[in-house]
């Protein structure tokens, strides 16, 4: 029977978990990029990420975007994403890809800070097989941004794949949005799966 449980980083002492207090957050990160203790445990099978954000942007739906190990090469990084949403009373269905991107993997929209209090969009992520030393790494996306008090975005709906171009394990991840900082209460909790021996 596989088995989940909060991620730890490598020696146990921390839980990857976290939730953003009054002063806020230009991002939320797991682990470190180096093979400290203090990296994401490396003793898991896959990964996975489950997070409410809310950006002090002022206005709109601000992308947000996932880097791994703390790797700003733009060429490292490509994404696909499909997405559905309210457009003044209108639905409607887009996509985007990127073979190249210098901000990471786009993981869809986050809710902004001139939208109701009680708003914050929900974003689950899968790295499947993340530890291993060959080969590059897939992440599967899934998003929902809460609706807007403006009929130009009352809703929206994303899916998206991405992928890190490097043979190395993940040591650490990043969720950082396009413009603003997390607000008080986002949160973001990692979660590490094994599966079955049996």
């Amino acid at each position: 029977m596989a088995t989940w449980e909060v991620a730890t980083s490598q020696d146990g002492n921390t839980t990857m978990h976290t939730e953003v207090d009054s002063g806020g957050a230009a991002s939320i990160s797991f682990g470190v990029n180096n093979d400290s203790d203090d990296r994401i445990n490396q003793d898991y099978d896959h990964l996975y990420l489950m997070g409410t954000f809310r950006s002090s942007a002022s206005a709109g739906n601000v992308d947000l975007y996932l880097k791994i190990n703390s790797d700003p090469t733009a060429g490292n990084y490509s994404y696909t994403t499909i997405s559905s949403y309210g457009d003044s009373g209108t639905n409607v269905a887009t996509s985007q890809q990127s073979t190249s991107s210098g901000s990471g993997i786009l993981l869809g929209k986050t809710t902004a800070d001139s939208e109701s209090d009680d708003m914050f969009s929900v974003l689950t992520i899968w790295i499947p097989q993340y530890s291993i030393s060959t080969g590059p790494k897939k992440a599967i996306m899934s998003q929902t941004a809460n609706p807007s008090t403006s009929l130009t975005y009352n809703w929206g709906r994303h899916a998206s794949a991405g992928v890190y171009h490097h043979s190395g394990s993940v040591h650490n991840m990043t969720i950082t949005p396009a413009s603003g900082s997390f607000m008080e209460h986002s949160t973001a909790t990692l979660y590490g799966l094994n599966a079955s021996s049996g």
